[in-house]
């Protein structure tokens, strides 16, 4: 019996892959709407954003060029040309003042290795790559506006006390937050692109998948990548709508009780990941137990933190 696959490897136009960094760009200017980062008040941070988003469409561009027949270079060349350009731009930009030396460097990186992605047939990885870069550079906003909100003094007890290392541990917990938050974003749509955006790529681990990526048998994995950005998110607000002294993990300074910070969410996404795994393999007994006994582990967890309150839980344990 012959076995056949699904090869299809175009998208109803070539050119919707162009999207996929506009929308990056936009979904960074929808987050600064919501957080008040002050984005769209700083040219050098939008400016960032946007060049990076511009890099993300040239490095589809090639590849878009040489799939509807307009060019026809062999994939040595075109990398050769895009190595080339990619310098180009990032000393051109560099050069020239318009943007720092990292956001040159970050656009060399998106134009000459998210071609490198897009001539493999990995279309899913380079918009992963791109969404990466916006997010980096939104995340550089967002801890800048907390390095700037946040006090490097803080009083106790009628004594002044130095807070900057707890300042920089609040940054880097923002920084580290939203880079995570756009990179699973990143990961979501650009499943969710695979065969309407994009072409499905068939190399690498998106090769496994079906080639529309918004069929049924992905809303396991789009479940868990859901999770995983809802649990960010809500770590994310726990420290924004915190007291000065919670965002400083001043805890027991006034009942502080600190925030959620990074690695509760995040393995809180790799839990997340296992369990719709093992819904996806129809594994669903096991699925339950890990699923109950980790959300009843994490009740726990936010009890004795102080940011769950139930009579029922005290002095249970």
């Amino acid at each position: 019996m012959s076995e056949t696959k699904n090869t299809n490897s175009s998208s109803p136009n070539a050119w919707l892959g162009l999207l996929m960094a506009p929308i990056a760009v936009l979904v960074a200017i929808l987050a600064d709407v919501i957080a008040g980062f002050g984005l769209l008040e700083s040219d050098d941070g939008l400016m960032s954003i946007i060049l990076v988003g511009v890099a993300g469409i040239l490095a589809a561009v090639p590849r878009i060029l040489k799939q509807e027949g307009i060019v026809d270079f062999n994939d040595s060349t075109l990398s050769l040309g895009m190595l080339v350009v990619a310098v180009v731009v990032a000393v051109a930009v560099s050069g020239a003042g318009v943007a720092s030396s990292l956001v040159a460097l970050t656009m060399f990186a998106v134009i000459f290795f998210g071609h490198l992605y897009q001539i493999s047939t990995k279309y899913e990885m380079a918009s992963i790559l791109t969404f990466g870069a916006v997010g980096f550079h939104f995340a550089l906003v967002a801890s800048g506006y907390w390095a700037s909100q946040l006090p490097s003094e803080f009083d106790i007890d009628g004594q002044t006390y130095s807070t900057i290392n707890q300042v920089r541990e609040a940054v880097g917990f923002t920084f580290f937050t939203w880079w995570t938050i756009f990179a699973v974003l990143g990961v979501m749509l650009s499943a969710l692109a695979r065969g309407n955006l994009n072409p499905a790529g068939e190399k690498g681990w998106f090769g496994f998948m079906n080639g529309n990526g918004a069929c049924k048998s992905h809303l396991p994995l789009h479940a868990g990548l859901t999770v995983w950005l809802l649990a960010h998110i809500l770590s994310y607000l726990s420290f924004s709508t915190a007291e000065t002294a919670d965002q400083l993990n001043l805890i027991g300074t006034g009942g502080a009780i600190g925030y959620i910070g990074w690695w509760q969410p995040a393995i809180t996404g790799l839990f997340a990941m296992i369990v719709v795994g093992m819904v996806a393999e129809r594994w669903f007994t096991r699925a339950m137990i890990v699923s109950s006994l980790y959300v009843m582990y994490q009740i726990t967890v936010l009890f004795d933190m102080g940011m769950l309150e139930s009579e029922r839980l005290s002095g249970a344990w």
